[in-house]
């Protein structure tokens, strides 16, 4: 079971990565990238750590992944060059969808699951955050 979800998660973010490297391949100067590659491989293995701490069954933890890997990607286009954002509209807009993420959460999962992925992605917000300069 465990090798599923890891797989799962993995499969997730390679999905949201090859979608960025296409684009990047397009056009490799359209693009400031939120989540670096490095930053996305760390992020999945410490984040597959956090939803093993969760109560959920399979189709939980499926739903569970799907909302964040639509959230993190939606984020991570925030540096397409093509909407030019400023830096203070991307960190805005970023904390839009972070909002809207935790929006989300709270309906999908029980108080102490959703208690779990708000501080669990606290730590990932903080990292972008930290990495963009952004208070």
């Amino acid at each position: 079971m465990k090798y599923i979800l890891l797989f799962s998660i993995l499969f997730c973010f390679s999905l949201n990565s090859q979608a960025q490297e296409k684009a990047a391949d397009e056009n490799p100067y359209e693009t400031e990238l939120i989540f670096t590659s490095q930053d996305k491989d760390y992020l999945q293995l410490w984040h597959y750590e956090q939803v093993l701490q969760m109560d959920l069954n399979q189709e939980g933890r499926d739903n569970y992944l799907s909302l964040l890997n639509y959230y993190t990607y939606k984020m991570s286009r925030l540096g397409l060059k093509k909407y030019g954002y400023t830096d203070a509209e991307r960190n805005s807009k970023f904390n839009d969808l972070v909002d809207d993420l935790n929006t989300d959460m709270k309906d999908l999962l029980s108080p102490a699951d959703y208690k779990i992925h708000k501080e669990s992605f606290k730590k990932i917000e903080k990292l972008v955050k930290d990495k963009r300069n952004w208070d």
